[in-house]
């Protein structure tokens, strides 16, 4: 499930940049 880190990093990196 490769998907879910995926997802999960991309909102991490939204939330820091935000």
């Amino acid at each position: 499930m490769e998907i879910i880190g995926t997802f999960y990093y991309k909102i991490e990196n939204l939330w820091m940049t935000s």
